[in-house]
This record gives structure tokens, C-alpha cells and sequence, in this order.
């Protein structure tokens, strides 16, 4: 039986296959789903609502080729399509605007992880656009048995003994995430924090694992609430991915590898909550255009998430936490980094451990340059203006000089080009 592997790191689509998604952009979901009595079959109604450029003639989403479709119809009319290499392709309408309907069947198999159907974006289970945000409405109907688990509010939800029925509405949704899992499989947990309910979904047991988590998390999201901004969904949920070798924070929701739930008992190994955390606000709050090309989106949304952690633990501890971890990332960057592989600019806007040592680092010297309330407005401003955008590089650092000197801007980006802690850096 065909089974998709997880992929930790999306790799890089062709140049010209960005140009074509920058072009169009999916406005809406409708998923109209039902799980079969066997739990084998996940029958899926898509409805897209989309927007395009009135010159583009022809569009490729990306969509699992193991995903059987039964029909296609845009704006009511059949269409032909074409599939390869996970692609689904067909010639657009002369209008502006249309709705696209898909109808296909989901093998449950293909997509469970231990005895959870795990349905997010990179597993191609839904059609999507690379740097694309879209509002989603999911209505699915499961068997008694089954328990399910998605981003934004649960509008309703129903029980009559023998179905559960879910209605599940986000306004902005980027990676598509979806649980079924059976009843007996999750162990819950809530906190509430500023009125916001935070839902942590556990296959561990082990108690003082998923309390670690919670209180680290709870944090984290208060530091991010109160510095960058008010957090703008109803609901934040956790959850536990089984067989997930990584962490990663989708608007409202956080998959958690069981490896890096286990290791919350090491003070040292903490930190992935923080950082995901934070992401509500820096990647998932507004969104940085990861495939535009830029070399410095990644030092612009995962090295200043890390930065902000260790900002939330020195609001909390002192200015000497701040400066001992920032010592740590320098010795981890000595002894493991240099000289390495891994030891590149990180302006070549790889995903590799730089980002994450020397990338903080740098932004510490910024936020010197800067002040601290200009800073700190920078953070606010971003978030207000563009929550639920994708913006580009370009965006980002027009934000950033509005607030900061154009020597300053320049300065950071030189240290992107170059290897190594910066000299202007004393430990």
C-alpha cells in the first residue's frame, strides 16, 4: 500500500512555478468531508474560491497524485485537468475571480501516522499554493468511535450516538491541518490565558511532561500577547504527532513530535516550545514569503522567533539570562558549527543551525542599535499591519527602517553575507 512520507523541509519549487502562484491566490475553503463506517475511506467535497491575475491561463496546485479524484468543475462547467508529480493542473476561466470543485476519496492509510489520521498541508491531502493564506471552513462527519482535532473555532458540533459531526472555521489558515483520531487515543488539557482557550492533546501519559509543556507554552504566549500584540484567533491547540521527528507551529495549532515532548524533561530541550509558541505571531501571525527568493526571509521569521524566546525569558529572569544564552549560542556555534558544513552565511537562507545560533546574535545587535521601544514598536507595527499577509522581504524591511537607521539595516544585512559571530558581538 502506498504511504506518504512525512518530509520535515519542503524543498524549493522551480522559479517559474512561483511566479505562476504568485500570480493566483486561493480566497476560501469549503471541505464538506465524511469518514466511512470502516474508517477506511475519507470522502472529501472541495470547494476553493479563488483569485488570479487576468493574465495567467493556467494554474498547477499542489495535490497528492495517490488521491483519487471523481470529478472537477470550475464556476459549474467540467474541466479537464492534468496530474504529475504531485500536481494538479488545468486552464483557468477568462474571469477575475471563480469557484473551483473538487471531489475526491482520501485512503485513510496513506495518511496515518500509529492509529491517527494526520492530515496537514505538506502531505498534499488538499489542493494548495506555496505562500498562500486562505479563510477555511471544514464540516466533517466521523463514526462514534473517532474524535477530531483542527485549527480555528469549532463552530458546532454534534452527537447523536452513532456520528459526530464537526464544523471547524478559521479565518486564516495556512496549513490545513486535520485529526482523526480514535477516542481513546488523546489525553487533554486546557489552560485559559487573556480569554483564550489552550487546548494540549497528549498521546504521552506521562503527566509532568504535558504540564512542562503547558506552563512553558502559557509563557510564552503571555510574553507574545503582551510585547508584540493581542493574539487574534479564539482557540490555540497542541498537538501531539506520533511518529513526527520535528515541531512546527501552524496558525492556531502546534504539532509536537513525541521525541521532543519527552525531551521538555531537560531544561536544555525546552526551548522548541517557546520558540513555536512565538511563531503565532512571527510566521503565523503575518507570514514571510518563504519561497520568494529572498536571502534573508529565514533569517527574518525563524532567527528573530528564536531571538524573541530568549527576549521572553529575560523579561522573565533578568538581562543576565539573556546574555548567558547568547554566550551558549556563540559556544555551540565554536565547537560544533565552525569550520563545518554548517558553517555558512546566513543570508544563503538555508534551514541549517545558523539560523538559530547566529541569526539571534545579530538581531541582539539590531535591537542595541535600535533601543528598545523603537524595537519593540517595530514588533508591534509589523503584526498590526500585516496579521493574516504574506509579505516579502522587501515589506518587511521597510517596516524595519521605519524604525531603525538605514546604516543599521545595512549593517545586519552585511553580517547575513558573512560567516561567523560578528566582531562587533562581546560576550
Amino acid at each position: 500500500m502506498k504511504r506518504l512520507v512525512w518530509l520535515g523541509i519542503i524543498l524549493l519549487v522551480a522559479l517559474n512555478g512561483q511566479s505562476v502562484e504568485r500570480r493566483a491566490r486561493i480566497v476560501s475553503y469549503r471541505l464538506d468531508m465524511q469518514l466511512d463506517s470502516t474508517g477506511r475511506w475519507l470522502d472529501v467535497q472541495a470547494l476553493l474560491t479563488l483569485a488570479k491575475n487576468d493574465t495567467l491561463s493556467d494554474l498547477r496546485f499542489h495535490f497528492a497524485d495517490i488521491i483519487p479524484i471523481r470529478s472537477v468543475t470550475c464556476n459549474g462547467d467540467s474541466i479537464v485537468y492534468r496530474r504529475s508529480q504531485d500536481g494538479l493542473q488545468f486552464r483557468l476561466p477568462s474571469c477575475r475571480k471563480f469557484q473551483l470543485r473538487i471531489h475526491y476519496t482520501l485512503e485513510t492509510d496513506s495518511f496515518k501516522s500509529d492509529r491517527v489520521i494526520a492530515l496537514v498541508r505538506a502531505r498534499k491531502w488538499v489542493p494548495y499554493l506555496f505562500d498562500n493564506v486562505a479563510s477555511s471552513e471544514i464540516n466533517l462527519t466521523v463514526p462514534v468511535r473517532y474524535y477530531a482535532y483542527s485549527s480555528g473555532k469549532q463552530r458546532d458540533y454534534q452527537f447523536d450516538g452513532v456520528i459526530r459531526q464537526y464544523h471547524f472555521n478559521a479565518k486564516v489558515n495556512a496549513g490545513m491541518p486535520l485529526f482523526i483520531a480514535p477516542v481513546d487515543y488523546y489525553i487533554g488539557l486546557s489552560r485559559r490565558c487573556k480569554g483564550i482557550q489552550i487546548n494540549y492533546f497528549f498521546h504521552t501519559t506521562d503527566t509532568a511532561v504535558a504540564n512542562t509543556v503547558a506552563r512553558e507554552s502559557v509563557q510564552a504566549f503571555r510574553f507574545g500577547n503582551r510585547f508584540i500584540g493581542r493574539y487574534r484567533p479564539s482557540t490555540f491547540t497542541y498537538i501531539e504527532f506520533p511518529g513526527f521527528d520535528f515541531c512546527q507551529s501552524m496558525p492556531g495549532f502546534v504539532l509536537m513530535g513525541s521525541k521532543y515532548i519527552a525531551n521538555v524533561k531537560r531544561p536544555d530541550k525546552r526551548y522548541w516550545v517557546g520558540h513555536e509558541t512565538l511563531h503565532q505571531w512571527v510566521g503565523n501571525g503575518y507570514f514571510m514569503a518563504l519561497y520568494s527568493h529572498s536571502p534573508y526571509n529565514r533569517f527574518a521569521e525563524e532567527s528573530l522567533t528564536e531571538y524573541l524566546r530568549m527576549v521572553c525569558l529575560q523579561k522573565s529572569y533578568g538581562d543576565d539570562t539573556l546574555r548567558a544564552m547568547l554566550r551558549e549560542n556563540c559556544h555551540i556555534y565554536t565547537a560544533n558549527i565552525k569550520g563545518t558544513a554548517e558553517d555558512l552565511p546566513i543570508a544563503l537562507n538555508r534551514p541549517n543551525w545558523v539560523t538559530y545560533t547566529i541569526g539571534p546574535v545579530i538581531w541582539h545587535l539590531v535591537r542595541m542599535e535600535m533601543g528598545n521601544r523603537k524595537w519593540q514598536r517595530f514588533l508591534r507595527k509589523l503584526y498590526a499591519r500585516y496579521y493574516g499577509k504574506v509579505i516579502d522581504y522587501a515589506i518587511f524591511r521597510r517596516q524595519l527602517t521605519t524604525f531603525a537607521s538605514e546604516e543599521t539595516v545595512l549593517r545586519m544585512e552585511r553580517r547575513l553575507n558573512v560567516k561567523g559571530i560578528p566582531p562587533e558581538f562581546t560576550e
